[in-house]
């Protein structure tokens, strides 16, 4: 299957769902409440998904851009953070909903796949020893993922996304 034809059609349902509720807007460095039975999707901005280790360290897990999806029925980790980096919109979706939707439940898997190979690469990142070497794989890491060139190199910003186009109504 054509992973960009699976994404674009993911962005298309996400857009038909956007146009008919309210999104959650939330200022940086917000905390997002995490429902037990709900999926958020990013609209617009960055989250910063985190959790604490038994040392009491707090510990990177990745980063949601535009159109990724992250909630507690995503994960096994208890605690589990969100945190908004920029300015963002979220849209929640019940699992009840994505279990109905072949579209949406496709477009999540695809999304799920990125988050789980964003995961895997910090995790390689973070086992380097050399402070330098792991800032090195991180702004790598950064670049990968939300790296879009300027005319002075390479800026880290959520990515330009097709789906925010359309008039949403955002509840502050």
């Amino acid at each position: 299957m054509d992973y960009d034809v699976v994404l674009e059609e993911w962005r298309s349902s996400l857009e038909g769902v956007y146009r008919e509720r309210s999104l959650s807007a939330f200022a940086p460095g917000t905390p997002i409440d995490l429902p037990p039975a709900e999926i958020w999707v990013v609209y617009r901005g960055l989250v910063q998904l985190s959790t604490i280790h038994a040392q009491g360290e707090e510990v990177l897990l990745g980063i949601a851009a535009p159109s990724m999806p992250f909630g507690l029925p995503l994960t096994s980790l208890s605690p589990y953070f969100a945190l908004a980096l920029t300015e963002v919109n979220l849209m929640n979706l019940t699992v009840a909903e994505i279990e109905n939707s072949p579209k949406l439940s496709q477009g999540l898997f695809w999304y799920l796949v990125h988050r789980h190979q964003q995961t895997e690469a910090l995790l390689s990142a973070a086992n380097y020893r050399r402070v330098e070497e792991r800032l090195r794989q991180f702004l790598w890491l950064l670049k990968q993922d939300l790296g879009h060139n300027v005319p002075q190199g390479v800026e880290a910003s959520p990515a330009p996304d097709p789906s925010t186009d359309c008039q949403c109504h955002c509840q502050h």
